[in-house]
């Protein structure tokens, strides 16, 4: 027989066992742990199912995951059942290239072309941002927009058009705007601008009104003009500096009289 592990010797073992239990003890723990957060049982997991067939995963219950990254970028429910995606305090973002972002307050769709809204049943386009005559969809009480590039805003017939913004309202057009209603209200909380680049400013009706407690012309100073070059063939211009922050990304000509083109 061996001689006994006496001393030193034994209590290093006794430690190196004892350290083994207490992992050993810690791991049974982990995978118990695991094994409920995954509804693992008898049959296997009942949150979720592999259908190797179809390369499809199943999730049989309420699920709570970060991120999802599709295979074929499709995401679907059975047939005849609900496909429901929330966002606990924070937005749903579906992102294939072009993005969608839904969230308590607005949906955005960005990095696309065109955006349609296609009825299920009848296969036909609801909504599409490639409308040649855009009409708001019934339901909805307003749009908006940082940019839109249109020739003509109409509203319906014996309703009125609102143009609002937290902010500013710009409008602009290549061969001048032109406003015609049968009351024209233009309110603002500081200044309004009205500018002609290379014309006039005409208000043309029966009685126009001005509520203005202190109204005074600025006296005309020396004239300012900023030096802007093509990017496509290198062409150096001036144009008149109208306002303060004015740039060259600010100048529209018409096709006629572009220096660029």
């Amino acid at each position: 027989m061996g001689r006994p592990i006496e001393g030193r010797a034994a209590l290093l073992v006794y430690i190196l066992v004892i350290t083994l239990l207490i992992l050993s003890i810690v791991n049974f723990c982990f995978t118990l742990l695991i094994f409920g957060v995954l509804r693992v049982g008898p049959s296997g997991m009942s949150g979720l199912e592999f259908l190797p067939d179809e390369n499809l995963m199943w999730f049989l219950q309420r699920t709570d995951i970060q991120s999802i990254v599709a295979h074929r970028s499709k995401i679907s429910s059975f047939k005849g059942q609900d496909l429901n995606i929330v966002g606990e305090n924070s937005d749903v973002v579906l992102n294939a290239g072009a993005e969608l972002r839904v969230g308590p307050r607005a949906t955005r769709v960005s990095r696309v072309e065109e955006m349609r809204v296609v009825s299920p049943k009848t296969g036909k386009t609801v909504f599409s941002t490639d409308f040649k005559n855009f009409k708001i969809p019934k339901g909805v009480p307003n749009l908006s927009v940082s940019e839109a590039h249109v020739k003509k805003i109409r509203s319906p017939f014996n309703e009125s058009l609102l143009i609002t913004s937290e902010k500013q309202v710009y409008l602009k057009g290549n061969a001048g705007v032109h406003i015609k209603s049968k009351n024209i209200s233009v309110r603002a909380a500081q200044d309004i601008h009205l500018k002609s680049v290379h014309g006039k400013v005409v208000l043309d009706a029966k009685q126009i009104i001005f509520n203005i407690a202190d109204m005074q012309s600025p006296e005309p100073g020396p004239p300012q003009y900023r030096l802007c070059v093509c990017g496509s063939n290198g062409r150096v211009f001036r144009v008149a500096v109208r306002e303060q922050g004015y740039t060259c990304n600010h100048v529209r000509f018409p096709i006629s009289e572009n220096p660029c083109t």
